[in-house]
């Protein structure tokens, strides 16, 4: 979108090292142009930041999830669910026979 009086300036960021992107276009905020402590450095480092973040991996080239420290496995999960219905088996079985 073109609009009169307005003018934005960009990052052009050629050779992402994408498989899928030659460039990426960053459009810097306002207060960014008006901020003294910013300098071009800085904008394209971050630029170069978002990239590398954002960056599609192979799966195969993904590193395996480790578990965090605390969080629960899945058969310690599905046994407190099975305790849980059994439980609440138990007690509708006992209402039902004392009504």
């Amino acid at each position: 979108m073109v609009m009169k009086g307005c003018q934005k300036r960009i990052i052009v960021m050629k050779n992402t090292g994408s498989n899928i992107f030659d460039e990426a276009y960053f459009i810097l905020k306002d207060s960014a142009l008006r901020s003294p402590g910013i300098s071009e450095h800085d904008m394209v480092g971050e630029a170069a930041r978002i990239i590398a973040e954002n960056m599609i991996v192979p799966e195969s080239d993904r590193p395996i999830a480790k578990r965090h420290c605390g969080e629960p496995e899945l058969h310690i999960l599905l046994r407190w669910y099975v305790a849980g219905v059994i439980t609440a088996a138990l007690v509708c079985v006992a209402i039902v026979l004392f009504l």
